[in-house]
């Protein structure tokens, strides 16, 4: 399935409070995506990558988790191609 990153900003900004994402065997999406999932869905529970390819924008998204945020319990990139920082 193709996902992009305008796909997951439309997503973030309409579905600010959903706990969980699910992309399994998607493609065209990079970590510039991911980091806008990461910043502004803050009642995030899971974040299941598994099978993608993913590009390295930046290669920081992970950091985009607020500090505060602890509803993060389940982070899984299982054989995700690409580079994951």
């Amino acid at each position: 399935m193709v996902v992009s990153d305008k796909s997951l900003v439309l997503l973030s900004r309409s579905f600010v409070n959903f706990k969980s994402l699910v992309l399994v065997s998607c493609e065209w999406f990079t970590t510039d995506g991911l980091a806008v999932i990461a910043a502004n869905c803050r009642s995030l529970r899971e974040l299941d990558l598994q099978q993608n390819e993913v590009d390295d924008d930046n290669g920081q998204w992970l950091s985009c988790f607020p500090e505060s945020c602890t509803s993060l319990v389940s982070l899984n990139t299982c054989e995700t191609c690409g580079k994951i920082s």
